[in-house]
C-alpha cells in the first residue's frame, strides 16, 4: 500500500488544544470540527466522500475569537476511515483579510499550543513554512 502523497506544501497544524477543539468549519449548514488547518486548506471528519467536482462555499470559526474567515475550497481526497472518513480540502479563494486572519490565528494557536516559549515571529514562520509531518 501506498503512502498518502502531501498536498501541502505548508505546515499542517491540529486544530485541537487540550483535548478541546478549537477550530470550525461551518459548511453546508453543519458546523463540523477541523483536524488541522494550513495556509493552503483543511481537513475535516466526513461520514461520506463529499463532491470534489465543484468548489464549495465555507465559514471557519476559531474558539474565543467573533471574526471568521471565510471563502471556497474544493475536496481534493477522501481517506475511508472506520466511523468517519476524512476529506483533505484545499482552498481556491478566501474572501476578504482571511489569509491575513488565518495567519494571525494558526500563530497563536502554535504558541498556546507549544511546550516551549515561542515569540510571535518564530510562531508565523513555523504556519508558512514547509510542511514536516
Amino acid at each position: 500500500m501506498n503512502a498518502p502523497h502531501e498536498r501541502r506544501t505548508r505546515q499542517r497544524i491540529v486544530t485541537v488544544q487540550a483535548g478541546q477543539p478549537r477550530f470550525w468549519l461551518v459548511w453546508g449548514g453543519q458546523r463540523l470540527e477541523l483536524q488541522d488547518l494550513s495556509l493552503e486548506g483543511f481537513a475535516v471528519s466526513a461520514s461520506t466522500p463529499p463532491g470534489s467536482d465543484q468548489p464549495f462555499e465555507f465559514v471557519i470559526e476559531h474558539e474565543g475569537d467573533t471574526s471568521i474567515v471565510s471563502g471556497r475550497a474544493q475536496v481534493v481526497n477522501y481517506l475511508a476511515r472506520a466511523g468517519a472518513g476524512l476529506a483533505g480540502c484545499r482552498f481556491v479563494e478566501l474572501f476578504g483579510e482571511g489569509e491575513a486572519a488565518l495567519s494571525r490565528w494558526l500563530a497563536g494557536h502554535v504558541i498556546a499550543c507549544s511546550a516551549l516559549p515561542l515569540r510571535e515571529e518564530d510562531a508565523a514562520r513555523i504556519v508558512a513554512g514547509p510542511s514536516i509531518i
